[in-house]
């Protein structure tokens, strides 16, 4: 029997993106974060689509913030092709921005990524039952990533690991401004025991801000 995991942000099926590097483009060039605003990309009615690509094939993969959902909460609609999801949440405040929230109100935060964080630190772990520690650290600052929707400066790299597998990797670069603009995941396969795995790439293709 084959089952396959992706470890990535369809918060039902985990995943996402995030935020905050400065955009080479006269639009986003002399853009300034708003004031108390730290995730200015966390706003309704924006949307982000991706190209979702593995060895075998290559979809859309999109988020879009539907409505506020009260104390810093957002309701999120995901879609990988054709496939949406409208559960999921995400959290934004000045401090930290959470991606993750598998149930609402949820029992839990576990932060992408946290205001003021250094390099090396660890901005939260979170102790899942089948996968052992799930752990986001910040790997890099000011990066400069360039996708099909341009190239974004500026970015923070920040790693999840998996405690139960240190082959299975994630990678989100982040723009505070844009939000997410890339991501890299390992996602493996288990037939009858065997696992073996493959990368997906998310790129930033296109948004509406």
């Amino acid at each position: 029997m084959k089952k396959y995991f992706i470890h990535l942000f369809l918060p039902a099926i985990l995943m996402a993106l995030i935020f905050g590097c400065n955009e080479d483009e006269a639009r986003g060039s002399d853009e300034t974060i708003p004031e108390n605003h730290t995730f200015a990309f966390v706003e309704v009615g924006n949307k982000w689509e991706y190209n979702y690509i593995t060895d075998n094939y290559t979809t859309v993969y999109s988020y879009e913030i539907i409505s506020e959902a009260g104390q810093n909460f957002y309701h999120m609609k995901i879609c990988l092709g054709t496939f949406c999801d409208s559960a999921p949440h995400w959290y934004a405040d000045e401090q930290q921005f959470s991606i993750e929230l598998g149930t609402f109100p949820p029992d839990h935060f576990f932060p992408l990524f946290k205001t003021g964080a250094a390099v090396g630190d660890a901005m939260a772990t979170f102790n899942d039952s089948d996968e052992g520690e799930v752990t986001n650290i910040l790997v890099a600052k000011d990066e400069t990533v360039t996708v099909p929707a341009g190239s974004f400066t500026d970015c923070y790299k920040i790693q999840q690991t998996l405690s139960s597998d240190d082959n299975i990797i994630t990678y989100y670069w982040l723009n505070l401004k844009s939000g997410i603009v890339q991501m890299y995941l390992t996602a493996y396969s288990d037939d009858d025991g065997e696992r073996e795995y493959f990368p997906i790439t998310l790129e930033l293709k296109s948004k509406n801000f």
